[in-house]
């Protein structure tokens, strides 16, 4: 019999070996196999009754080392389905979902229990086993010793495998739903499985349905997946079940160090975590007796990872509910015109929460501002009085940095990044940054073009607004939250702790946006709303509605309500006047992408070639053969991919048929890889998000 096996090597593919046991179905099992003059660990993802490959090159698999999967088979059908949508390889998306841990052959993968044998040999061995409780998994010893000790004290007896039980759920009582989240609850439980959109409003109690599904499926003895779009939301995501279900969830996600999050991956996969909280990667863990999957947020961007390979965590646990046969809930208070469309063709279960929960709408006000206005004079006081009263102020600004554009009003030179040609934006600091490719520059205060002027400063980041508000508020404490100021990890813990704090301004930019909740915030004002109306990007109006709808949830989650104030030069677009119509803002939207035949009434795919402009100016005269059902264009210089100095190309496939689209997608990188230089590199988006 041949394996396939996925293991780490130039081609980026799975690689076959021979199997050296005539019987036992290796799959899912980590082996150590012959490669070149050294030895690999591998995962075994197929098997082949026979090979076109020369049998007599092909070798043998020396060594399995686990006694039972480390992957379960539905968890690799899950990743090959994957693989073969988004068209990558199979092999990379495996050792993605691994944490590299788990390549040390000398790391266990099998559940192993350890108790206590004989006292420790020195006082901190002694101390370490003492503070103990036995028995206890390898994967919970990584967690509360130090590797070294852990090993020691297996080596030497002191702790020994023995016999051990999960840990079973003490099921709590859960406060009473409202008519409304019980509606939704009772119909979700008693449809079949499947998708289930779950469009309510900012502040109706979407997460309290989700925690008495979440007690359901526990009580079924199934473990539950939530995913969340940003890492900043764990925090309070974590603390909430753990306070309504009595249990200790595990997260994933990248800023764990890698023993930790290798630990709560074993977690996970042996059905130790009873809730796993996690980003987009957390789909990819196996987790063993999965029975619920929840999306929060749903119709955010950041589910789409684009390095080192393109897929929709979205989209991905639908994959994956559908294969295991469990439903999987996508909650969102601005669903994405996809998800939506899907359920107004019943392929979702549609459910609405329409209704805050214990608390009223915030009300909404337009305010119109001058060119070169940030706050308006008329909401000075507004802010002084909420401050007065001890409540906390968000100011809502979309960009970070200090002045958002350098320009000579004399000739009209505008500073850009010399690498990438995005516009440059001055920090405090007095540098300036690309927040395309990170790279900095020193500030320049006469245009180097003309040099009868000096550059002037235009537009506001969330840097100049901290500055504004300590002007008009000095006694009152400021916070940024933004990526120059904290991760985002940091930025969960900081709101938190701001339900002690004193009355604070808060300036920030998108971080902001999704699922926080703040107590004693009540007043919010978007700085400047116009930012994605006449955006190139056709998803700007659909981004911009569910920015403004998610800043506008943040305020009045408690007793007081809670008051919006947007500054806008344009109060009479559509998007400002629908705002408060949640419905027809979707009518308007969907209309708009049918009659332009955009997604989801078409299926797009894109294809970027990046390099050395040098070397791929052939592309300029490029013309690709047209296929059937399929629009192509391109290939067209894409600037928003240019970095540093590798320009960039871009073909972009639309199709209403999937199909149609996939075969043309694979045909068009096969007739462009043979004539890319080496210096290029060509990547794929199934499903693309980018504009034409």
């Amino acid at each position: 019999m041949y394996l396939q096996i996925a293991i780490k090597n130039f081609s980026q593919q799975t690689l076959t070996y021979r199997s050296h046991m005539a019987t036992q179905n290796l799959i899912g099992y980590r082996v150590i196999v012959p490669f070149g003059k050294t030895e690999k660990i591998g995962l075994v993802v197929g098997t082949e009754p026979n090979t076109s490959l020369d049998a007599d090159k092909i070798k043998r698999v020396l060594k399995t080392l686990d006694q039972s999967p480390l992957v379960l088979l539905e968890h690799l059908q899950f990743l090959t389905r994957l693989s073969q949508y988004y068209k990558v390889s199979l092999n990379q998306l495996v050792l993605a979902a691994l944490p590299s841990t788990l390549l040390d052959p000398e790391y266990p993968c099998d559940q192993i229990y350890y108790g206590r044998h004989h006292p420790g040999q020195t006082a901190a061995q002694i101390k370490a086993l003492n503070a103990l409780e036995t028995p206890i998994t390898f994967t919970d010893l990584q967690l509360v010793l130090r590797p070294s000790m852990a090993q020691t004290l297996i080596q030497q007896g002191s702790l020994m495998p023995c016999k051990g039980e999960k840990k079973p759920v003490t099921h709590t009582e859960l406060p009473t739903l409202t008519d409304a989240q019980k509606s939704v609850f009772d119909a979700i439980q008693q449809q079949a499985p499947g998708p289930h959109l779950l469009w309510g409003i900012t502040g109706s109690g979407k997460t309290e349905v989700y925690i008495h599904l979440i007690q359901e499926a526990l009580k079924r003895h199934k473990q539950c997946l939530i995913m969340v779009p940003e890492i900043a939301l764990t925090p309070q995501i974590h603390q909430k079940i753990a306070q309504r279900l009595a249990l200790d969830p595990v997260s994933l996600h990248s800023l764990q160090p890698p023993r930790k999050r290798t630990s709560y991956w074993m977690k996970a996969r042996h059905g130790d975590a009873h809730v796993v909280i996690g980003t987009r990667s957390a789909l990819l863990c196996p987790i063993d007796r999965l029975g619920l999957i929840i999306v929060d947020e749903e119709h955010s961007d950041a589910y789409r990872q684009e390095t080192p390979f393109f897929f929709s965590a979205r989209d991905a646990a639908i994959l994956k509910a559908a294969i295991l046969n469990i439903p999987v809930i996508l909650g969102s208070a601005t669903p994405s015109l996809e998800t939506l469309h899907n359920a107004q063709q019943n392929r979702y279960h549609l459910h609405e929460l329409l209704c805050r929960y214990n608390a009223s709408k915030p009300s909404i006000s337009l305010v119109t501002v001058e060119k070169d206005q940030y706050i308006a004079n008329r909401l000075i006081p507004i802010v002084t009085q909420a401050l007065a009263n001890d409540t906390h102020v968000m100011l809502y600004i979309g960009k970070r940095g200090y002045s958002r554009l350098l320009r000579c009003h004399h000739c009209g030179y505008q500073a850009c990044c010399p690498a990438c040609e995005r516009p440059l934006i001055k920090h405090q600091t007095g540098r300036m940054h690309c927040h395309n490719c990170d790279s900095s520059h020193p500030s320049i205060t006469d245009c180097p073009s003309c040099q009868q002027a000096e550059l002037s400063q235009y537009g506001a980041g969330s840097q100049k607004i901290v500055e504004i508000a300590e002007a008009l508020w000095p006694n009152h404490p400021t916070l940024r939250v933004d990526t120059d100021a904290m991760n985002k990890l940091d930025a969960g813990n900081v709101l938190q702790s701001l339900n002690t704090a004193p009355a604070t301004i808060i300036v920030g930019t998108q971080m902001l946006t999704k699922g926080h909740d703040i107590e004693r915030l009540n007043t919010v004002i978007v700085v400047s709303a116009d930012h994605m109306l006449f955006s190139p990007d056709f998803r700007g109006e659909e981004k911009l509605y569910a920015e403004l709808t998610q800043v506008i949830g943040r305020s009045g989650r408690r007793q007081t309500p809670g008051v919006t104030y947007i500054q806008t030069q344009h109060s009479k677009h559509p998007l400002f006047e629908h705002l408060n119509h949640r419905k027809t803002m979707y009518d308007y939207l969907l209309h708009k992408r049918q009659e332009f035949m955009l997604p989801p009434y078409q299926y797009m795919a894109c294809i970027f070639i990046h390099g050395p402009e040098a070397k791929l100016k052939y592309l300029n005269h490029m013309r690709l053969s047209q296929y059937d059902l399929c629009q192509i264009i391109g290939p067209v210089p894409y600037p928003a991919g240019k970095k540093k100095t590798h320009v960039c190309y871009k073909v972009m496939i639309s199709s209403e048929c999937r199909t149609a689209r996939g075969q043309c997608y694979l045909q068009i990188l096969k007739a462009l890889s043979p004539q890319l230089p080496k210096t290029a590199t060509l990547t794929g988006q199934i499903d693309s998000h980018l504009s034409p």
